[in-house]
């Protein structure tokens, strides 16, 4: 059977509003529906009478396994957006702008065909990807110098496909970042990403068989293999150089 197209639906609406000269804030909601989605099926176990319905399946033989693409799903996502930007008096000098945005974020599948999709992944569409974000930065330039500081939140998540019944909670990173330009042309920075080193929970042994000598599974995991919002590899320092021409 032929795929359909997905077929979109969006509605969106923005406020934008200065409640006094030193602050904006913008406000902007959405809803995306997506229909006719295209998803890779569940796992079918291939049967002898399979393969004499279908004799192509004789390429992957009685109890091979096989999978196909097809219009699966529909889903409904709803969020809304709010950002507020607020330019200090003088700090030595300079203004400091200070910005704070949050994020809500909520997906929900509305239809569904079960061969090609299951509980688990209908979970994971609603909550693999945390529905909460808000994001704390500063900027403060002064004679060449600009220093950067962010503080981002992460709501709880889960990945009910890899661990079913695990919760993963909140987390919080802090990104710094210390740039200096000369000529113009020329800039130098220092700065880490996750400079406190946090990492996602790791896996729970009251819902994944994890071995007591490495307290990972059995192919090394200690931690959920994506690492969900922001990874796992930690922190990360760098240095950087940038030539305008």
């Amino acid at each position: 059977m032929a795929l359909k197209p997905e077929k979109s639906t969006n509605f969106g609406l923005g406020i934008v509003f200065d409640p006094m000269p030193e602050l904006t804030v913008t406000i902007d909601a959405y809803q995306i529906k997506v229909r006719n989605r295209i998803s890779i099926t569940s796992t079918f176990d291939v049967t002898a009478a399979d393969v004499a319905a279908l004799p192509v399946l004789s390429t992957v033989g009685v109890g091979g396994a096989v999978q196909y693409f097809t219009n699966g799903f529909d889903t409904r996502t709803q969020g809304v957006d709010v950002v507020g930007t607020y330019r200090t008096g003088p700090v030595l000098g300079e203004p400091v702008s200070l910005t704070l945005a949050y994020n809500y974020n909520k997906s929900k599948v509305t239809d569904f065909d079960p061969v090609a999709i299951g509980a688990d992944r209908i979970s994971d569409i609603s909550n693999y990807a945390p529905k909460h974000r808000a994001i704390l930065s500063g900027i403060w330039s002064i004679e060449g110098f600009t220093f950067t500081a962010r503080e981002s939140f992460y709501s709880g998540w889960s990945d009910t496909q890899d661990y079913p019944g695990q919760k993963f909670g909140s987390e919080f990173t802090t990104d710094i970042d210390i740039s200096y330009t000369l000529d113009e042309h020329y800039t130098l920075s220092v700065g880490a990403n996750n400079v406190f080193n946090n990492y996602p929970d790791k896996l729970s042994k009251e819902f994944n068989t994890l071995y007591a000598i490495t307290g990972g599974t059995s192919d090394g995991q200690i931690y959920p293999r994506t690492g969900g919002p922001f990874g796992i590899n930690g922190g990360f320092w760098y240095g950087r150089v940038r030539v305008k021409f």
